[in-house]
C-alpha cells in the first residue's frame, strides 16, 4: 500500500448518522460521490485516477423519508451524468435521481417504491447495466432498468424475486457481482441488427461500438466491462427513421452473430465472452418556449436557478415539466419527464419510444399550465415544438407576448390551481413578509428574492382573469 495522501476538501462530517450514507466511485474512476446526512446533502467531486486528489467540490440539498443510504452512478456517466440516491430507515421508500455538472447538481426525479416497508439499502451497477438495490425487509432487489435515461423512464417499477425463503430478508448489504470472462485474446467483427429484438453476439470485456453508414465508419464509444471509460458521441443514433438509445452491455454466454448488413452497428472485440447488447428506441421532443415573468426584456429569460443559488449550468434558467397527453377524453397522462428549460428558451426531452399524436402539456412550479394548440404528431424520432413562435401555438391561444413576436406562459399560478386569482396573492404576500431569498415559487421574476418586484406580474394576471385553458 503506498503512502496516504492528506488532503482538506468538503465538509467535515461531526454528527454520528452524518456519515451513515455511501461513498462510491463511479465506474471510470473520475467521480466520488458522498451522502452526508445532517445536513441532508449529496457532495460530489472529481477524483484524479494518477495523484490520488479530490478537487471541483459541489453539494445539493434532499428531502427524502429517512437517511439517503445508497448511491450509485450510471454506467456511462461521462454522457449523462446521472447518479441515483436510496433512502433508507423510514416507514417508506423513495429513489432520487441527481444529474450533476462540473458546476453542481440538481434532482431530476423521485419514486416511491411500493415493494419496500423499509427502505433501501446498498446499491450496485451490475455487469448488465442495470443498477440493482436491496429492499430491506423483504426478499427482493430494486432494479433501475435503463439508469442512463433522465427523467421518470429511468425507474419502472421493476424488482427481483430473491427465492422464496420469507424468513430470509435483505438488510443494508448487498452481494458483490461477480464477473466472468475468457482471458484468451481474440479480434473478430460481427453486426448487431438494428431492426432486431436485442441479441447475443460474442464480446469482450473491452468494445469498442461502430455505427456503418455504406462505406463509412463512425466510432461511437469504448465500453469496459458494461461501463462507459470514454464518449465519442451521444448514447442516441438515428438510423433509418428510427432513434436508438443503447442501454446497456450484459456480460453472459451467447451465440454469435454473422455479417450480412450494411446498416448497423459494428461489435469490435478483442477477446473472447460473450454478451447481449441491447438498445432501446427513444424519441428526443425538442421545445421552444418562455415564461413570462423570468423574461430579461431582452433577448431571453433570466438564470433563475443561478439566482436562486441552486445548482446549474451556465445556460440553465429553470426545471419545467413536460407531458405527452392523449389526444382524445379523458386526455390520460401518457408519458411525463423533468428537464431544464435554458435562458434562449430551448429545452430537450428524452423520451421512450413514441407513436401517435398527442398534447404536449406545460407545467412549471409558478406559471401557468399550458397545453399545444392540437394533438403534435410523433412518427418520427426527433420531434420539435415552438410555444414561442405565435400564441396559436398554445390551446385557446393562452400566452402573452413578451417581445414582438415572442410569446410566453403567463406567470403567477403560485398555488398551482389553474387560475391567477386573489388566492394567490394572499400566498405571496404572505411570503414577501419573511423577506427571504433563494428557491422559491413566489420569486415570479427570477432575480433571488421575495419582494415587491414580484407583485406587478400578478396582479396584471389576476386583473385580466387569466386561467389555464386544455381540452
Amino acid at each position: 500500500m503506498n503512502t496516504p495522501i492528506p488532503q482538506n476538501i468538503g465538509p467535515i462530517h461531526t454528527y454520528s448518522f452524518g456519515a451513515v450514507g455511501a461513498l462510491e466511485f463511479s465506474g471510470d474512476g473520475s467521480t466520488i460521490v458522498n451522502l452526508h446526512n445532517y445536513p441532508n446533502q449529496v457532495e460530489v467531486y472529481d477524483f484524479n485516477k494518477s495523484t490520488g486528489q479530490l478537487s471541483n467540490f459541489r453539494s445539493c440539498q434532499y428531502t427524502g423519508p429517512g437517511l439517503a443510504f445508497g448511491a450509485e452512478f450510471a454506467p456511462h456517466i461521462s454522457q449523462n451524468n446521472l447518479l441515483y440516491v436510496g433512502f433508507n430507515l423510514n416507514s417508506s421508500a423513495q429513489l432520487q435521481q441527481f444529474h450533476f455538472t462540473s458546476t453542481g447538481i440538481s434532482q431530476t426525479a423521485t419514486w416511491n417504491v411500493a415493494d419496500d416497508p423499509e427502505g433501501i439499502g446498498s446499491m450496485q451497477l451490475g455487469p448488465d447495466g442495470k443498477i440493482y438495490a436491496g429492499l430491506r425487509r423483504t426478499n427482493k432487489l430494486l432494479v433501475i432498468d435503463h439508469p442512463d435515461v433522465i427523467g421518470s423512464g429511468a425507474y419502472i417499477g421493476s424488482s427481483l424475486q430473491l427465492g422464496n425463503y420469507p424468513n430470509d430478508t435483505v438488510t443494508n448489504g448487498l452481494q458483490n457481482m461477480s464477473y466472468l470472462c475468457c482471458l484468451q485474446p481474440d479480434t473478430a467483427t460481427v453486426l448487431l441488427h438494428v431492426n432486431a429484438s436485442p441479441i447475443q453476439v460474442p464480446i469482450s470485456t473491452t468494445i469498442d461500438v461502430h455505427y456503418l453508414n455504406g462505406a463509412t465508419t463512425s466510432f461511437i464509444r469504448e465500453y469496459k466491462m458494461g461501463r462507459s471509460v470514454s464518449l465519442i458521441s451521444p448514447d442516441t443514433i438515428t438510423i433509418g427513421s428510427t432513434l436508438y438509445y443503447f442501454s446497456h452491455w450484459k456480460i453472459e454466454k451467447g451465440t454469435s452473430v454473422t455479417n450480412d448488413s450494411s446498416n448497423a452497428l459494428t461489435v469490435l472485440m478483442d477477446m473472447e465472452t460473450n454478451c447481449e447488447a441491447n438498445y432501446i428506441e427513444m424519441t428526443r421532443l425538442n421545445l421552444t418556449c418562455f415564461i413570462e415573468g423570468y423574461w430579461n426584456g431582452l433577448d431571453g429569460m433570466v438564470p433563475v436557478l443561478a439566482n436562486q443559488s441552486q445548482p446549474t449550468t451556465p445556460e440553465a434558467c429553470d426545471s419545467i415539466t413536460v407531458e405527452l397527453r392523449g389526444n382524445a377524453y379523458p386526455y390520460a397522462l401518457e408519458y411525463s419527464t423533468k428537464t431544464v428549460v435554458n435562458q434562449n428558451g430551448t429545452a430537450i426531452c428524452i423520451l421512450p419510444a413514441v407513436s401517435g399524436n398527442y398534447y404536449i402539456a406545460i407545467k412549471h412550479r409558478n406559471a401557468l399550465e399550458t397545453w399545444s394548440a392540437v394533438p403534435v404528431s410523433f412518427t418520427t424520432p426527433v420531434v420539435n415544438y415552438n410555444f414561442a413562435s405565435s400564441n396559436t401555438q398554445a390551446y385557446y391561444s393562452n400566452e402573452v407576448e413578451v417581445a414582438p413576436g415572442i410569446w410566453a406562459f403567463y406567470s403567477g399560478d403560485i398555488n398551482h390551481d389553474g387560475n391567477i386569482d386573489l388566492n394567490d396573492i394572499a400566498e405571496f404576500e404572505w411570503a414577501i413578509l419573511s423577506f427571504q431569498s433563494g428557491y422559491f415559487d413566489i420569486d415570479l421574476n427570477g432575480d433571488g428574492n421575495l419582494d415587491l418586484l414580484d407583485e406587478p406580474i400578478l396582479e396584471h394576471n389576476i386583473s385580466n382573469f387569466i386561467f389555464a385553458a386544455h381540452p
